[in-house]
């Protein structure tokens, strides 16, 4: 599945206009601290989300496993 949506950049350029701008190295760490915070939550609900897909995925698995042994067996018929 493609995860080109996933949130975790940190521009460079901004953190060097930052720094041109006056910020001190404390105020950059505190407002970084809230950028990986966001990131985190927000990959954390995709990351939830794939982890049901996949745990469904591997229980139609199982069952298809299950049904292809049963007709092989000849349980079907």
């Amino acid at each position: 599945m493609p995860v080109w949506t996933w949130r975790f950049r940190s521009s460079a350029a901004q953190l060097i206009a930052a720094v041109d701008a006056g910020f001190n190295l404390d105020t950059m760490r505190r407002n970084l601290a809230g950028d990986f915070e966001r990131w985190l939550d927000t990959n954390q609900r995709r990351i939830n989300a794939l982890q049901w897909y996949f745990t469904g995925g591997v229980i139609l698995l199982f069952v298809e496993i299950a049904a292809w042994t049963a007709e092989l067996a000849g349980w079907g018929s």
